[in-house]
């Protein structure tokens, strides 16, 4: 998922693998911050054939100053 989650003009991705979810942060520079957020991703073994499931994440402007993170 890639959207400018902290309304500072650049975009921000959200990556999930096997083992964590990662928020990379853009910044002016080009590069971006990287977080690892405590969400693992939903997995399951069954007769040798692993499923995977990226969780579902929810945004929200709690403090509504217009920014996410």
């Amino acid at each position: 998922m890639s959207d400018d989650l902290n309304n500072d003009t650049f975009d921000d991705v959200i990556v999930n693998n096997f083992s964590q979810t990662v928020l990379l942060i853009g910044g002016d520079d080009n590069q971006f911050f990287r977080q690892v957020l405590p969400v693992k991703p939903q997995m399951s073994f069954e007769q040798n054939t692993i499923s995977f499931t990226p969780v579902t994440l929810f945004f929200a402007d709690v403090n509504f100053d217009n920014r996410i993170t």
